[in-house]
């Protein structure tokens, strides 16, 4: 794995079981992630993306799951509810805040190397409000070859989206300023298994209760298990894409 100037950990759900604040499951992977990578010398510094979900996207029992397209269209189109939940939702910490005490408490990182991104809801927002981030604080620091490393951080089913949203945000930083980015995928289901292999049986259990059909399970196991990369499923699924649009 490649060292890079930056990782960007995208957001995800937390809550509360048994009486307790917690990270989701894919949370606390990605977390995780960001703690492995950190002690493995490949990123010094992160920014953690996530704002404020609870009772926008998702409920506080973590036994519920996110809310569908209609209850979030409910909730976001009509502009007092909206507020109402908004305000509701700052009572509690955002997702960026959860995560970095995780990745400080269990991994020991320093939190002046973790930075906070906390307005975002949505993917694209954790996409577009980040690269503002690094467009003010970050552009200076380029290397002799005048490009800027940025690793994402996630997990195997979200990487799809984000990089479609990458794509555009890199393209519209290099048409604006003189250098460019370049762009490494993380998935936090290759560097669970660098901390501890029980992680494969984690790993495939958790897509095949949360995303059978959509990603194969087996397959994911059989990777890991031999020491290869979740991103050959990646790969394997963007060209696809591609040729269905050709």
């Amino acid at each position: 794995m490649e060292k890079s100037d930056l990782g960007i950990v995208l957001g995800a759900r937390y809550g509360k079981r048994n009486g307790r604040i917690i990270l989701g499951e894919s949370a606390e992977m990605r977390a995780r992630a960001a703690g492995i990578v950190y002690e493995e010398g490949l990123v010094k510094e992160f920014i953690i993306s996530g704002g404020y979900g609870l009772f926008i996207r998702y409920d506080i029992d973590l036994e519920f799951p996110v809310y569908d397209y209609e209850k979030r269209l409910e909730i976001t189109q009509d502009e007092e509810t909206y507020q109402k939940a908004r305000q509701k939702a700052r009572v509690y910490p955002s997702e960026a805040f959860v995560m970095r005490e995780f990745v400080q408490k269990y991994y020991g990182v320093p939190l002046e190397v973790l930075h906070l991104e906390e307005d975002s809801e949505t993917t694209q927002e954790n996409v577009e409000y980040c690269w503002e981030i690094i467009k003010s604080k970050y552009q200076g620091k380029r290397d002799k070859n005048n490009f800027y490393q940025v690793a994402i951080i996630t997990n195997l089913y979200h990487m799809e989206k984000a990089s479609d949203l990458l794509k555009e945000e890199v393209k519209a930083i290099k048409n604006q300023f003189d250098y460019q980015i370049k762009i490494v995928y993380l998935f936090a289901e290759d560097l669970l298994v660098i901390e501890n292999h029980f992680w494969i049986e984690r790993i495939r259990k958790y897509y095949k209760d949360k995303y059978d059909g959509q990603w194969d399970s087996d397959c994911i196991y059989e990777l890991l298990s031999n020491g290869k990369s979740v991103e050959e499923l990646f790969k394997n699924r963007q060209l696809s894409n591609l040729l269905k649009i050709s």
